[in-house]
């Protein structure tokens, strides 16, 4: 893949592997995990049906820059909850990166209440012209046509920062959306200094808010924050 698109990789983008890239993390995996997870290994990297893309990940402590870390999650949950696969890919063997925009422009069938409810946002938006992203459950489910999703799954969105007054707006507009589907929302905001902050915390009364990178997490002053989007 053409390395000057690698270097704009950022958090939560799916990451599309080779076939050889994929056995090769598989055989680590399946050497060292549970013998009770051996199946999870087995289903992310030796599925031939379907091929579960990594999600870009921040690991504080790599320092090699031939390899980018990502996190894998299985369709299947474990004990009821989902797992998550921390492993690292080697640059070259990316095929293609997906950012969560162009995961929502994908087609997809609303066949549960939280995948409804994706449907009537996207709509919204796009009569709008609104650029959302799609994350998590429901934004694997797009991507691999897995059913990743089922009746208490939330919605996790992301939205490049606009001003303070439009945040508040569209935020107000896509729980209005959730609530008639009784699903829960989580809106987050890409801040133009690379930090990704939850929408809702931004509505609080806190002096600073929890912002969140491929590099680290910080506690951004709220005023600081206002001023980038404002």
């Amino acid at each position: 893949m053409d390395e000057t698109k690698l270097k704009f990789i950022n958090r939560h983008d799916f990451i599309v592997i080779s076939n050889k890239e994929r056995q090769r993390i598989g055989k680590q995996y399946l050497s060292a995990c549970p013998l009770n997870q051996r199946d999870f290994g087995k289903e992310l990297f030796f599925n031939t049906k379907y091929s579960i893309p990594g999600i870009a990940r921040r690991e504080e402590s790599s320092k090699d820059r031939s390899l980018l870390p990502v996190g894998f999650v299985p369709c299947t949950k474990y004990c009821g909850q989902r797992l998550r696969i921390a492993a690292a890919v080697y640059m070259t063997e990316v095929e293609d990166v997906v950012c969560p925009e162009k995961i929502l422009r994908m087609p997809f069938i609303p066949r549960n209440k939280c995948m409804s409810a994706l449907a009537d946002i996207n709509a919204w938006a796009a009569a709008q012209s609104l650029s959302l992203g799609v994350l998590g459950s429901a934004g694997l489910e797009i991507f691999t046509g897995s059913p990743y999703t089922d009746k208490d799954s939330d919605l996790d969105l992301l939205m490049n920062a606009c001003s303070f007054f439009h945040i508040k707006k569209i935020y107000d507009q896509l729980q209005a959306i959730s609530r008639i589907y009784a699903v829960s929302l989580d809106l987050e905001i890409s801040l133009p200094n690379g930090y990704g902050v939850k929408a809702a915390e931004l509505f609080m009364e806190t002096r600073t808010v929890l912002g969140k990178s491929l590099q680290d997490v910080v506690l951004l002053k709220r005023e600081e924050i206002l001023c980038l989007i404002n």
